[in-house]
């Protein structure tokens, strides 16, 4: 006996003829229901016909649905349509009704992987290879909506861009992504901006750990930015000194050896305080694979709201491949893929190979290590350098790639004791 999916139909016609009734309540449901929620088919191309119809500017009641539709029976026709405002008590109850739909919606599509991992069990092909990649299939559904494609047409594209422009329009000029507190910067990439995989690569022992630490900082410090930070090489309490060792002006070899003066003590504790108040959510794990990652990321976004996410480092991930490069190309591909899904910005770590090092020369998108995937997945791509005769404090960040906008090369400054960089004293004005 086969059971019928989860649904219902009930919540489903309370909710359009709640619609009908009040087309003012659309906004509020469209924006975190689609039509693909909806079980039977004549409700969902009803509810993008209502879609349709408000992007347009049109009325939307039982005759403007049923004369501007093409074909009336796709929704029920003009009988069925007619009675369905008699079945919404209330017009109140219209998010009560969507919460219903989702969570049907969830329970159909948890039901279709359950068929799907029972099937490969029973079946004589079955292996364990097989049913690992089940698991993380149902692990992804369980975390959010996975990588279904959405429709969208060119009028939704085109408003979204317009929106973008006029936002971009009233900064004046001005930052308008995620700042990251570097002037030259924030001049050539305009911050830091949504959907976008950011790729920060640097041998080791370069600063690129503390360059993304100074970010986050400024993004959820100085400007209440909730901000995901996957640390995969360092603890979080370490990360958490060298905040505190920054805002502090506290030299960090005092805080692991303890020997503070008093004055130093009492400017620690107060930088302290600020950053435990701080939007940072951290995961501290040394070995993620990109079924973990996608999952906690969607978490963040969803119970945390993060606006950016910082990884360290690229290279310390897994994923199931034959190869290395095979492998770091996996979790490259996954990084851009939850960029874009989350529509948040993404700041990835990334290792350099030994080539410029050893030739004394700047780095090359070439250069970057293990994948080749890696530089044509990034939206931007930046090199943190020093060449091996220079002295100082000074430090070249090379933007090589911008998808979006210009490259160019400035100039940090890097104060060692505190883990921070600052920008250049002579250089606040310079392109």
């Amino acid at each position: 006996m086969i059971s019928t999916p989860p649904a219902c139909p009930e919540s489903e016609s309370a909710l359009l003829g709640g619609l009908l009734l009040d087309s003012a309540r659309l906004d509020e449901v469209a924006s975190n229901l689609q039509h693909t929620d909806f079980f039977d088919l004549r409700h969902a191309n009803l509810f993008r016909h209502m879609l349709h119809l408000k992007e347009d500017g049109a009325p939307i009641d039982i005759v403007s649905v049923t004369e501007s539709i093409g074909d009336r029976e796709s929704i029920g026709g003009m009988a069925y349509v007619s009675q369905l405002p008699d079945h919404c008590p209330t017009v109140s109850h219209i998010p009560y009704y969507a919460s219903i739909l989702r969570k049907k919606k969830r329970l159909r599509d948890f039901r279709s992987i359950s068929y799907t991992i029972h099937n490969i069990i029973t079946s004589d092909t079955s292996d364990d290879e097989a049913l690992e990649e089940l698991a993380r299939i149902a692990q992804d559904a369980l975390g959010g909506e996975g990588d279904k494609g959405v429709e969208v047409l060119a009028r939704e594209a085109v408003q979204k861009a317009i929106d973008e422009i006029e936002a971009a329009f009233h900064c004046d000029g001005n930052c308008v992504g995620v700042p990251t507190s570097f002037i030259a910067l924030d001049r050539i990439l305009g911050g830091l901006h949504d959907g976008e995989m950011v790729v920060l690569a640097a041998r080791p022992s370069m600063g690129k750990s503390s360059l993304a630490m100074n970010v986050v900082e400024h993004a959820a410090i100085d400007n209440n930015i909730p901000v995901g930070v996957f640390s995969l090489e360092m603890t979080a309490s370490s990360l958490m000194k060298r905040c505190m060792a920054g805002r502090s002006k506290v030299d960090g070899i005092k805080l692991r050896d303890g020997n503070l003066t008093e004055p130093e003590f009492k400017a620690l504790t107060t930088a302290a305080g600020k950053i435990a108040k701080a939007p940072i959510i951290m995961v501290e794990k040394p070995f993620i694979d990109v079924h973990e990652f996608r999952s906690m990321a969607r978490r963040m976004k969803s119970v945390h709201g993060v606006k950016l996410i910082v990884l360290d480092y690229l290279q310390l991930m897994h994923a199931k491949a034959e190869s290395r490069v095979q492998e770091v190309t996996r979790c490259s591909n996954a990084v851009k893929g939850v960029a874009k899904e989350l529509g948040v910005p993404i700041l990835c770590l990334s290792q350099l190979s030994r080539s410029a090092e050893q030739q004394d020369r700047a780095p090359r998108l070439s250069d970057l290590r293990d994948s080749g995937a890696v530089e044509q997945d990034a939206d931007v791509v930046a090199f943190l350098w020093r060449r091996p005769k220079d002295e100082g404090i000074i430090v070249k960040l090379q933007v090589a790639k911008n998808r979006n906008g210009p490259v160019g090369e400035l100039d940090l400054e890097f104060i060692a004791e505190h883990s921070r960089f600052r920008n250049p004293l002579y250089g606040a004005d310079k392109e």
